[in-house]
């Protein structure tokens, strides 16, 4: 089943694991993101409005940000979707993360967010574009893209 059909690109799926069935998906249009939500039987459209996406990350059903290209992140309590700002003039690719207050988001010319459950800050990274992010905790986080791999020990990118 498409979840929309007049969707250029998926760029992201994100779920809460089997024994709930749920999960988000992330197709794009060239103006518009579009975020549909899925309980293991059909996707329905989750109410995102917003620039096109990049990312879908998050630790919970209601805890899931949503990562636009550019503009402001997007964060899903269960009730609503609240807008946080990114940098200025920065574009994303991916984010990851591993609680409520631990999340990273990435892109091009080594934009590096961290995310501490008050505040995204930015994180220096001397790198090229950054296409994926994992994290472990928040002194142990990889991403990769043209540079190779690059891990942050909770001071600085390797």
């Amino acid at each position: 089943m498409a979840i929309a059909s007049d969707a250029w690109s998926l760029w992201e799926v994100w779920g809460t694991g089997p024994e709930r069935r749920s999960g988000r998906a992330a197709p794009s249009t060239d103006s518009q993101g579009f975020l549909a939500h899925g309980d293991g039987v059909q996707f329905d459209d989750a109410g995102y409005v917003g620039p096109p996406l990049r990312g879908l990350w998050g630790s919970a059903t209601e805890d899931v940000w949503a990562l636009p290209y550019e503009g402001d992140l997007q964060r899903w309590d269960g009730k609503a979707w609240t807008a946080y700002p990114g940098l200025d003039g920065a574009r994303f690719m991916a984010l990851g993360g591993t609680s409520p207050s631990d999340a990273w988001a990435v892109g091009l010319h080594g934009a590096a967010l961290h995310w501490d459950g008050q505040a995204w800050t930015r994180s220096p990274c001397e790198a090229g574009t950054l296409v994926s992010a994992w994290a472990a905790g928040p002194d142990d986080v990889w991403a990769s893209g043209e540079d190779g791999v690059l891990h942050f020990d909770g001071t600085s990118w390797r």
